[in-house]
């Protein structure tokens, strides 16, 4: 029996108390041991987890919502009309807008997955070996 099948035996002992139950309740506990195993094993990586690592990660968010809002204001602005005081939007005008703002989204993506498509053997590199 590995160690995963003990802890899993273990914990349906302790959460069963020595009680006989029938296949669905052995089975929905089952589903709460694996739960249990996995809150274990969350509270444990955080436990190693040290304050610079939650600097980093906090950094990195506010990093990640900058450029996004950033990305935003770029496309609100191709995506912007000019209409005139009492004026009506010109259909061709905006026609011609929003072709440009999908264009250019279009290519953004395309080069972002080019970016990360040549990256990615340096990237899998970087992770020595993690799956």
């Amino acid at each position: 029996m590995t160690n995963a099948e003990t802890q899993m035996t273990n914990d349906e002992r302790r959460m069963t108390g020595g009680k006989s139950m029938s296949a669905k309740e052995l089975n929905d506990l089952g589903v709460a041991a694996a739960q249990a195993r996995q809150l274990r094993e969350a509270a444990e990586f955080f436990r190693q987890a040290t304050v610079a690592d939650a600097g980093f990660a906090l950094a990195h968010e506010n990093l990640a919502t900058s450029l996004s809002e950033q990305a935003a204001a770029l496309f609100g602005s191709f995506a912007a009309l000019d209409i005139p005081e009492g004026g009506k939007i010109d259909l061709a005008d905006a026609k011609l807008k929003y072709a440009s703002l999908f264009g250019h989204m279009l290519w953004m993506g395309l080069g972002a997955a080019a970016v990360f498509l040549l990256l990615s053997p340096l990237i899998k590199r970087w992770m020595h070996g993690v799956k």
